[in-house]
């Protein structure tokens, strides 16, 4: 399932690649598992920065500064698509959209763009997908078309793509004869169907008029038959309940969110922590697997998953920092191999002191002189008038002497970025940072006790170089066709064109604090 996952994030050279990851997770955990990050433009060698772009934000190409650490994003994006585009969509519900619902809305629009749940605020139908997914309920939205081919054996519904437990309708108000035919035939064969908040009334003037007596025949008879397999009310969750449907209420009851993917021994979950706080401890999970393993699909750390066992879950210790995910693998078999690494804080944080030497390395419009300084600021902010419009790469460099409690491992912080970050000890490559968190556990073994060598090398936005052309009447929207339309309405010229005229310039560079935190394992 492919999506175009990156367009229109924010304005023009606003959102970061941290921004990126974060709706990139949001169509994981919808169910997409292949991700088209947005169009681009062809921009010759020779043409002055920035290029040439494209109508709409966001910027992939070599002039943005972060282009630098794209990888770092594109690496993250292949390792989690590895594992969701192996075996199949695990979801429990086929929830009905409401095709004809919206037809008959009245509005100016000839045509409705469908983009995620625009449309259809204050609606049964939003606040119960809303239900559904904060109780853990997996569903995958159906059409009229698509129930057409929906079949039922074997105590489930199946579709060409999948295997559900039931078909949930709610808020419904029109609905197609031929979909209510379809619905009593699955109805009788004694497949699950929920009918919550919905009377279901004809669409157009056929189901109105000459089949009229048919399509209220079908429904009364729901009622009156009274099918053991068709729920009705206004209680979803109570009829969710009663048809037995599976729910990771727990995983979503501590902040996580996921999508499940079964496999040939057992299931993979792709778990992203959504809230602002670190999340660790037992996670269920609605499984009956003997095992399972961990990935960090950012940091590439593996290895098996302390669990405990219930009739019906399987809990398993996770540890994920705000805005971070995990992938866990299930299995039916006992899994062997090294424990996964779980680290805790063993002793206070330590502030980093001393004298930061930063160099400017690329970008523009020209390359600002070295600064030294024993604080951390924003470089946006500083009283050099030339780096309020500069947009680049800078390398911060400082001594790192480790703290007199011992460790095996530190945690090193950077704090506050703006936007991405190398890291790089003793003139060796440690990660790259892209947010939201901008850390990263280091073994002991690559440090010496004292003088290491720090450098971070930071890239922030196009906009503040952007904002230095616009306020110098520099030109540099030329495009075709649309030219550089502005997403928000303030952001639009005279000209009907986007532009940063009335913008401040925005945060850049390391900021900090930097702190190095000693760490022990975690012995559960």
């Amino acid at each position: 399932v492919a999506a175009e996952a990156a367009t229109w994030l924010d304005d023009h050279f606003l959102s970061s690649w941290a921004d990126v990851k974060e709706s990139v997770d949001q169509y994981f955990l919808g169910g997409v598992n292949h991700i088209v990050y947005h169009g681009t433009a062809y921009s010759p060698k020779d043409d002055p920065w920035p290029g040439w772009l494209f109508y709409a934000a966001v910027h992939f190409q070599p002039t943005h500064p972060q282009w630098r650490d794209f990888k770092a994003l594109n690496d993250y994006v292949t390792r989690c698509q590895s594992f969701l585009q192996q075996g199949r969509s695990d979801h429990d519900i086929l929830y009905y959209f409401p095709f004809a619902d919206h037809n008959y809305q009245t509005g100016r629009e000839l045509l409705h763009h469908y983009d995620g749940m625009q449309g259809f605020d204050s609606t049964v139908f939003k606040k119960s997908a809303e239900l559904m997914t904060s109780g853990g309920y997996s569903w995958d939205l159906v059409s009229d078309l698509q129930i057409r081919d929906v079949t039922y054996s074997d105590g489930a519904l199946h579709t060409p793509g999948g295997e559900y437990q039931s078909l949930v309708i709610s808020g419904i108000e029109r609905m197609p004869l031929s979909t209510v035919l379809q619905l009593d035939r699955l109805i009788r064969q004694g497949a699950s169907i929920i009918l919550h908040e919905s009377s279901l009334h004809g669409c157009g003037f056929m189901d109105n008029t000459v089949n009229y007596g048919q399509y209220k025949s079908i429904v009364s008879d729901w009622s009156r038959i009274g099918y053991k397999n068709l729920y009705q009310g206004d209680d979803l969750i109570r009829m969710l309940n009663q048809g037995n449907i599976r729910q990771e209420g727990g995983l979503y009851a501590l902040g996580l969110q996921c999508v499940r993917r079964a496999h040939t021994s057992g299931h993979y979950y792709f778990i992203k922590n959504t809230t602002a706080q670190k999340i660790a401890g037992w996670v269920p999970l609605h499984t009956k697997a003997v095992s399972a393993s961990l990935y960090d699909p950012m940091t590439q750390s593996a290895g098996i998953a302390n669990i405990r066992r219930d009739p019906d879950t399987l809990k398993v210790w996770l540890s994920i920092d705000p805005g971070s995910t995990m992938i866990v693998s299930t299995s039916d078999q006992v899994l062997s191999g090294e424990l996964y690494t779980d680290y805790v804080v063993s002793a206070d944080p330590v502030a980093l002191k001393g004298k930061w030497v930063i160099d400017f390395l690329s970008g523009g419009p020209s390359i600002p002189a070295s600064i030294k300084s024993k604080t951390l600021d924003d470089w946006a902010r500083m009283e050099n008038g030339a780096l309020k419009k500069f947009s680049g790469s800078a390398s911060y460099k400082t001594t790192l002497n480790l703290p007199r409690q011992k460790s095996t491992h530190y945690l090193l912080d950077l704090g506050l970025v703006h936007e991405s970050a190398e890291i790089k000890i003793n003139d060796k490559h440690i990660t790259t940072c892209i947010g939201p968190m901008y850390q990263t556990v280091i073994s002991a073994d690559a440090l010496r006790r004292k003088k290491n060598k720090l450098e971070v090398i930071v890239s922030n936005s196009m906009a503040n170089r952007i904002i230095g052309l616009d306020q110098n009447n520099i030109p540099w929207k030329k495009f075709y066709n649309v030219n550089m339309s502005a997403k928000s309405a303030s952001n639009r010229g005279a000209d009907g064109l986007f532009t940063t005229k009335g913008w401040s310039p925005k945060s850049a560079g390391l900021l900090g604090p930097v702190k190095l935190t000693p760490l022990a394992l975690n012995k559960l």
